[in-house]
């Protein structure tokens, strides 16, 4: 089973990090913003489904939680699983979110950083299996 890439030393968990940007101002919540973030609708990256999992036909869920930077990109030290059914479902979402692109968040006609919720599912169906193996 795939593991979370380790913390450095020192190094703040995600869910800190997050609490400690909002508390500074370098982080807003969807309703401290003009206009929230949202997934750039053409280029959707969708997290693989790990082969043990499918192959059991077990069903998954991931809830993530984030901070989306002003360029659009998910700032990876933020990342972290609420909540998630099967541990292995966390690197494909981690490598996902890695890739994909949001529109940036604007407050008072600026782009900012924002905290965003966004749940996976993964469902064992033929459908995923055609497009893990493109």
């Amino acid at each position: 089973m795939p593991r979370e890439p380790k913390r450095k030393k020192d190094a703040q968990p995600p869910t800190s990090l997050i609490a400690q940007w909002i508390e500074e101002g370098k982080a807003f919540g969807v309703a401290d913003v003009d206009r929230t973030a949202t997934l750039d609708s053409l280029a959707i990256v969708r997290p693989i489904y790990p082969d043990s999992l499918f192959d059991a036909h077990a069903e998954g869920r991931v809830l993530a939680e984030f901070v989306v930077g002003t360029n659009g990109q998910m700032v990876a030290e933020s990342l972290s699983a609420i909540t998630t059914t099967h541990r292995s479902l966390v690197e494909p979402v981690r490598a996902a979110l890695k890739d994909q692109r949001f529109t940036p968040t604007m407050r008072r006609g600026q782009a900012v950083q924002q905290v965003l919720q966004q749940p996976f599912t993964f469902v064992p169906d033929s459908t995923a299996r055609r497009k893990r193996r493109r």
